[in-house]
């Protein structure tokens, strides 16, 4: 390395002149075959130094990077709405609340679509919409944060996150999208604000590992299969809710019990189908119709109570050929071999069955009027 003529020091120059001494070096640099070495400053106290230096002999600040600039990240914006560039991006992202000068509002539909190296995204509290799929398929993203600016969880929003496996949704949000988590396998732990009042289609479908969830008293809707295929194991609903939608909890084989509030009015088409393990089940008598197979092949109940409430029953709601006897209690407009047979789906099924009146009085399949 060149050296300065006058103080001997490693020649670094700065305005053509050596940084220690301050003296003129142009005719040593020229007649010196070594070139001298580039000089950055430091930005905190302006102090040059030679590239590779790591801390500033002034001030002390550590110049590692601080002349290097940031890598850009993999995002773009259109009229608000932020999307991922690189489907192959490895590692977390934290997104600006501003690029290229325009604010970020949203994140995109499919904005980070089946970004399998993402691992963990910070949303900005300007973004108000999570777009349809925007990080579906994200296989390993363990960790998002949900600001309390969102108010719309889109369809897929989140579904096939394999990694999550807590979310903390916003009191702002007053929607869950259908299909929101779907397919997020190890998530455990959802906190669900009592600001939300429809849980979509689907919305936590495919969920194995989550086993307990507190669903507000602000929710008047389950949507159909909203919580099929998880590993609940018990479930109040609370009074608010006035719909189940269809298969919303069916093949919850862990499910054991759940209560049903006198609100509801319908219990949808194979709301609890292939609940092998639900034992018992009160009906609530402010429901009017249930639905096709909406108990079908719960194998583990051996008794439910019909209320006089009940206008509708709708074709194999009580159908089990696995099971080899149980008992159902019936108000007296239902008691007729239509009726009943209809409601289990097989004549086999129901002379299998024992039932009784409302009195608790047991009653001859074969003895009931047919209609």
């Amino acid at each position: 390395m060149a050296t300065c003529k006058h103080c001997g020091k490693p020649l670094i120059l700065s305005g053509g002149k050596c940084i220690y001494c301050g003296l003129s070096q142009e005719q040593q640099a020229s007649s010196n075959n070594s070139q001298p070495q580039t000089v950055f400053t430091c930005k905190n106290c302006g102090t040059p130094h030679p590239s590779g230096a790591k801390f500033c002999s002034n001030c002390g600040s550590a110049l590692l990077n601080q002349n290097v600039p940031s890598p850009p990240l993999p995002l773009r914006i259109e009229y608000g709405n932020v999307f991922c560039t690189m489907e192959n991006f490895t590692g977390s992202i934290d997104i600006p609340s501003c690029i290229d000068g325009q604010r970020v509002t949203a994140i995109g539909r499919e904005a980070f679509l089946r970004c399998k190296g993402l691992l963990s995204v910070s949303i900005p509290e300007t973004v108000s919409i999570i777009g349809d799929e925007a990080f579906s398929g994200c296989f390993n993203l363990a960790n998002v944060n949900i600001p309390d600016s969102v108010t719309y969880l889109g369809i897929h929003s989140f579904s096939g996150c394999h990694k999550l496996t807590s979310i903390v949704i916003p009191n702002s949000v007053t929607n869950i999208g259908d299909n929101a988590f779907s397919q997020c396998e190890n998530l455990t732990s959802i906190v669900i604000p009592n600001s939300v009042t429809t849980i979509g289609n689907g919305a936590f479908s495919g969920c194995h590992n989550l086993t307990s969830i507190v669903i507000p008293n602000s929710v008047t809707n389950i949507g159909g299969g909203a919580f099929a295929d998880t590993g609940l194991t018990s479930l109040i609903i609370p009074n608010s809710v006035t719909k189940i939608g269809d298969a919303a909890f069916s093949r919850c084989h862990n499910l054991t019990s759940i209560a049903i509030p006198n609100s509801v009015t319908n219990i949808g088409d194979r709301s609890f189908y292939l609940c092998e393990n639900l034992a018992s089940i009160v009906i609530p008598n402010s429901v009017t119709r249930i639905g096709s197979e909406a108990f079908s092949d719960c194998d583990s109940l051996s008794s439910i109570t019909i209320p006089s409430s009940v206008k509708i029953i709708e074709y194999g709601a009580f159908s089990n050929p696995r099971r080899s006897s149980r008992q159902i209690i019936l108000p007296k407009k239902h008691l007729n071999q239509k009726t009943i047979c209809w409601a289990i789906g097989k004549r086999e099924e129901c002379e299998n069955t024992i039932l009784k009146d409302e009195y608790g009085n047991v009653v001859n399949y074969m003895d009931l009027p047919i209609t």
